[in-house]
């Protein structure tokens, strides 16, 4: 049996394909493809205060509860974590990220996914809530 340390790794390191299928001023929206070719997930970051550089990031992932057949729905989690780097690159000016799960065990999973994110990429990670999160990015973080 795999312990929880590699199979967040392995959740980690091998999203589904990703690509944005919408991009104006202030939302982007991604697309995760699912390999069964019958169901595309849909994920939303929105801009909703470039004065303070906040964005927000919500999805439906939590009612989607498709299966694959190596790590259920596991990969959806790496997949929106590929989401969120996207987003960060593409708007570098975003320096506060907030983020909120629906499910308490949905929550636990983001939690160290966005611990891990936050590690990995030089933000700092605060939990504002039971299922809300929120990230950082530093001033001196590159993008």
């Amino acid at each position: 049996m795999k312990s929880f340390s590699s199979l967040l790794n392995e959740i980690f390191d091998s999203p589904y394909a990703v690509s944005i299928v919408k991009q104006v001023s202030h939302t982007c929206v991604f697309k995760i493809h699912v390999p069964d070719g019958k169901q595309s997930l849909i994920f939303y970051c929105d801009i909703n205060n470039a004065s303070t550089a906040t964005a927000n990031l919500s999805t439906g992932l939590g009612h989607v509860g498709f299966t694959d057949e190596y790590h259920g729905t596991s990969r959806v989690y790496g997949s929106v974590m590929e989401c969120l780097r996207q987003f960060s690159h593409l708007y570098p000016q975003i320096k506060h990220i907030e983020f909120g799960a629906v499910f308490t065990a949905q929550a636990r999973m983001y939690r160290k996914l966005l611990q891990r994110f936050a590690h990995q990429h030089g933000w700092s990670f605060r939990q504002i809530g039971t299922h809300d999160f929120s990230l950082e990015r530093p001033e001196h973080v590159p993008v």
